[in-house]
Formats: C-alpha cells, structure tokens, sequence
C-alpha cells in the first residue's frame, strides 16, 4: 500500500459458416489513399477493431462490430472507417447528418470497448458492457456513445484496460490529479481496496490528487505521480507485472511502489528504490513498459526534447519484455538498445511491444504470430526478445517504416500513424481490423483505405450534439493505450471471429477446449476467461456447463448457430 499522502453483456448472434459469414461486412464507398480528406493524431485498438481520432476531433472505427464495439448504432463489421454517431444519435451516422461524435481530445479502447473525452472533460464509451466497461451504471450493450456516470466534466484522459475477459476496465485522469476506474475487478484493478466488479467510477486508493499520467491494461492498472515521476501500479500481480519485486504475491487492491531496476523488495520512496522519473506508462495484457528520463535529460540544439529510454517487467515468456531474455521480471528490466535514450513512445500489447524512436522509426519485440512485429514474420512459435525494425513494405530487403509519430501494440496487431496524419496497419486481419479487406494477416504495414470525406462545417444548432471547435492535443492526451487479448492455439475446429460466441480463449474457433475452460470457470477453477463476454452462449446471464455442453455440440456439428 500506498505509505504516504499524495499532494501536488452479451454478444451479438452470428451465423457461422465461414471465417466471414455471409452480411457480415458492410460494403462502403471507397476513396482514393494518395489524398485521404481526413488525417489522424491517435489511435487505440481493441481485440479486433481498430479506432482513430481525426485532428477534427471526430472518431472512426473499423474491424469487428460485436456488441456494438464500432459505436455507429449498427450490427455489421467492415475494413473501412466509419463515424462514431454522437450520443442519442438515429445511425446511419455521417457528417452529412450533424449526428456523429465531436470535440473529442482523447480515446481508449478495451477488448470490446471505447472510451472518449471530449473538450469539455466528459467521458462517452461504447461497445460491451459486461461487468460495467462502459461506467453507465449499467451491463447493457451500447452500440452508441453514453455518458458515464459522474463524468459529465473535468476529465482530461482515460484508459481501458483489456487481456482476460473479464478483467477489462476503464480509468480516468482527472483535471486535479485523482484517478477514477470501473468495470471489471476480479485482481483488485480498480483499485479501490476491493474485488468488487462497479458499474460507475470509483476513486482509486490514495490517488485523488498528483497523479500526471495512468494507464490500463490486463488486470492491472499503473499511474505516473508528480513531482518525482513515481510508478505506481495496482491489480493482478501474475508474473510480476506491478513491478514491486513480489511483495503483493497476487493481486494488490490498491497502489504500491514500481521498484528501480534491480532493487531489492520492499520498494518505498523512504527507502529511495521506487523507480522515478517516468514520463509514460503502458500496460499490457501481462507486462508493463514505461519511458524513463535519461542523463542528459534534454537533447542539444534545436527542436531539443527529453531523452527517455524503456523499462518493461511482468510476463517474458515470448521475449515480450524485450529485454534479451525470457524470464519474467518483477521489477523493471533495460529494452536492449532502448534504455539509454532516443526513445519518443512505447505502447504494449497482448504479448508484443513497440517504439517511435529518435528519426520516426518503430521497433518492435515479443511475439510474432500473425504479423504483429511487422518485420515480415509470423508462426505462433516466433517470437523476439529484443527490439527488431518494422519494414516500410512487403518485400522487407531492409527499407525501414519511418516518419513515424504514434504507434499502438494491440492484441494481435498494431497500427501507427505518420507525420502527415496517415495510418498503416499490420498483423491479424481476420476481420478487417487493419483497415484493409480481410484477405488474410499482414506481415509488414499496409495503409489504411476507404477513407470516407472529411465532414464539413456545418451550421449552429440548438442540439447538445453540435461540433465542438477543433480541439488542440495535450500532453495528457492520449497518455494512455488500450492492450487486447492474446491468443492461444488450439486445435482445428469451426472459424469464428475472434470473441464471438463460443469463442472464450479469443483465438478465433470454438471447439473443446474452449467447452472445458467455460468448465473450470463455471467451478472456480479458473477465475477469468479470455473473452469471458463469449462464455454465455445461452444467454441466460450465467456461465455454466449448460454453455459448455452447447460449444460441444456446436463443435461436433449437431447444432449449426451459437447465439445467446
């Protein structure tokens, strides 16, 4: 704990009979890539969606539309950019209508969900609601953006937190420092000295004041605090992902200390061996990574910037640490070539992580399947344990993706955005999450298509919907990303999407192993699933053998549809 007071749902039905069943993607008019109208300043990926922030202050999405996750009102998935409709909002949703969502600043997604802060400091989520992800006092599915309970004001970032179904959570940085969390609990990331799953916000322990930064992921959840640049973190402590050298041997329901590298546990600012200097922090689904400030603390001459290197600890088994190594680490560990400076951002994801480095190339390190590295490699047995360069195209004979300023590790892809406000994608595409037609997984960046027009001014209206000016990014915005599931294999069965019905490890079939993890749930045996939203096949709001039984018969055929 903390030894000191701080200062300064359900899942939609899906027919299954190929990886894409028949209406499930949505055909949209297309536009030309070589001048798309509309340009981007950040992003945040789900499981299998994608969505961005336009410098107007708009959001689009794109990818999987289960339980509403694209926020456009609608059921159907697709690989093109569509609008987030405004709160209340009638879809179809276009700039012609005046009812999409505006004077956005900031955006975090969870596995099946989306967080936004608006210029006026209030929050809006969409998307999965079980165990409360979207902070409405409810568990209903939202496929449009609602507000959240006690945020109307005075928020400046969020952070949603995916990894375990069920472990998926959201919080939120306020203008006075204090951070506030919801959804789901089960490892105490809510932080609130309880496991109890909350359907509105709830203070974090000891932080309701000098906090500068915080982040999400997994079942755990970390904070930057001022003046010193302190890392807390607080929730699940498998494989030593609060970073506290194992003095919380499982979960920690409130904050403790990240210890310096190499520190000996207990870490407390009175022992002085609590890692400082933090400018940014990223949870993953089973690691940390943070950007540390390096001597010299600035770089010369013009255009000068702080001179930070990246630490990560938690789970190592893909390398995902990038620290040359698989051990897990439970403090934190130097990323080989990325500790002593050049380092602008770090994002991380499921089991892999990536960084803008000095010149605006990206690194990634961990695991490879599917693409995710974006360095031309994939198999489920691949993996790096140190930063290795993305290529710039297909052909990877060492021209290197560059000119880049923000990038995002997701659950088994990553996007990144380039200096000209442009988005490239790589990894899985088994539903069109990179923003390409889902032909198959992309080793290497492929750019972002189907652009729809920029939206056009449009007249003052009385609505509580009308376009806010364009709002002008912060430091604090985005200082968060949201890291989704991994996947497992498993053996050959029926294709789903990813997270669909049946589907609870998220790695896109239903079959018997998912019917024996539904198993070992329903008996406490196992206190999380993967994508636990698609454990209730039934729908009756319980997860029982009952379900089991249906992935059973789904798997050997004698029932053609899961649906709750």
């Amino acid at each position: 704990m903390l030894t000191r007071s701080l200062v300064s749902g359900a899942v939609g039905v899906l027919i299954v009979t190929t990886a894409i069943a028949a209406g499930f993607f949505e055909a949209r008019p297309t536009h030309s890539t070589d001048a798309p109208d509309t340009t981007f300043q950040a992003l945040s990926l789900g499981s299998n969606f994608t969505c961005a922030l336009t410098n107007e202050g708009h959001v689009m999405c794109w990818g999987s539309n289960i339980s509403g996750r694209l926020g456009d009102g609608l059921t159907a998935s697709r690989s093109t950019p569509g609008y987030v409709c405004a709160t209340g909002a009638t879809p179809p949703c276009a700039p012609s209508q005046d009812n999409i969502l505006s004077g956005v600043t900031g955006i975090a997604s969870g596995n099946g969900h989306t967080c936004a802060v608006t210029s006026n400091g209030s929050v809006k989520c969409w998307g999965s609601n079980f165990l409360g992800f979207l902070g409405d006092g409810t568990t209903i599915i939202r496929s449009t953006p609602v507000d959240v309970v006690g945020l109307s004001s005075g928020v400046v970032a969020v952070a949603a937190g995916t990894g375990f179904a069920g472990t998926s959570h959201t919080c939120a940085l306020t203008e006075g420092g204090g951070v506030k969390c919801w959804g789901g609990n089960f490892s105490g990331q809510l932080g609130n000295a309880t496991v109890d799953d909350s359907a509105v916000p709830v203070d974090v322990v000891g932080l309701q004041s000098g906090v500068i930064a915080v982040a999400a992921g997994g079942s755990t959840s970390c904070a930057i605090l001022a003046p010193e640049g302190s890392v807390v973190c607080w929730g699940s402590n498998f494989d030593g992902r609060l970073g506290d050298g194992g003095t919380c041997s499982v979960r920690c329901t409130a904050p403790v200390f990240v210890c310096a590298s190499g520190a000996t546990a207990p870490c407390s600012e009175g022992a002085l061996n609590v890692l400082r200097d933090g400018s940014a922090v990223r949870v993953g689904g089973d690691m940390v990574c943070a950007l540390v400030e390096v001597e010299p603390v600035f770089t010369a001459g013009p255009g000068s910037f702080r001179q930070t290197g990246a630490k990560c600890w938690g789970r190592n088994s893909s390398g995902q640490l990038g620290d040359g190594t698989t051990s897990l680490r439970n403090t934190p560990a130097d990323v080989v070539g990325l500790a002593s400076g050049g380092v602008r951002e770090v994002s991380s994801g499921s089991s892999h992580s990536c960084a803008v480095i000095t010149g605006g190339a990206v690194r990634c390190w961990g695991k490879a399947a599917r693409g995710r590295l974006g360095n031309g490699t994939s198999g489920q047995a691949n993996f790096s344990s140190v930063p290795v360069n993305v290529c710039s195209d297909q052909s990877c004979d060492g021209s290197l993706l560059t000119d880049i300023v923000h990038v995002v590790a997701g659950g088994e892809h990553t996007c990144a955005i380039t200096a000209e406000g442009n988005i490239k994608c790589w990894g899985a595409n088994d539903v069109g999450q990179l923003g390409v037609p889902p032909t198959g997984d992309e080793l290497t960046p492929v750019d972002l298509t189907g652009l729809q027009p920029k939206p056009s001014p449009t007249p003052t209206s009385t609505s509580t919907n009308t376009p806010s000016p364009t709002p002008t990014p912060t430091t604090t915005t985005p200082d968060i990303t949201a890291t989704p599931t991994f996947a497992t294999p498993t053996a050959t069965s029926t294709v789903l999407t990813s997270g669909d019905v049946g589907d609870v490890n998220c790695d896109g079939t239903a079959n018997s192993i998912d019917a024996a993890l539904v198993l070992q749930f329903g008996t406490a045996l196992l206190g999380s699933l993967d994508c636990q939203d698609a454990a209730d096949v039934n729908g009756d709001g319980d997860i029982t053998s009952v379900d089991a039984a249906l992935i059973l018969q789904f798997t050997a055929g004698l029932i053609g549809v899961l649906e709750p």
